[in-house]
């Protein structure tokens, strides 16, 4: 049996995951699309992006915990959408300008 600070006990997952279900399970939506967001975003949660994981929560609560409503509500959510990469790490990913040689030994 595990104590939890609220006074709750459980014996296995299978208990937990129905109090995570019956009691708590908008703080776990929530967690989950913040997480996901800051994956997505390469980015922490900011107080302007609160709107967009509200709508993210509700939607997913609306489509009964669906996987795929997560990773749509994200997709689709404006901070997303608006995302602006950092312009060092665009940098990066450019490809370095082609060289051209001449084989050994010709004159070009």
């Amino acid at each position: 049996m595990v104590d939890c600070r609220n006074g709750r006990t459980f014996k296995d997952a299978r208990d937990l995951k129905v109090i995570l279900k019956e009691e708590h399970r908008l703080d776990f939506y929530r967690c989950l699309t913040e997480k996901l967001m800051t994956y997505a975003l390469g980015r922490g949660i900011e107080y302007h992006d609160v709107e967009a994981v509200d709508q993210i929560v509700d939607r997913i609560d609306k489509q009964g915990g669906r996987f795929s409503a997560l990773l749509m509500g994200v997709i689709e959510s404006a901070p997303f959408q608006k995302r602006r990469e950092n312009p060092s790490a665009i940098a990066a990913k450019s490809p370095e300008p082609a060289r051209t040689s001449t084989p050994q030994g010709s004159n070009p």
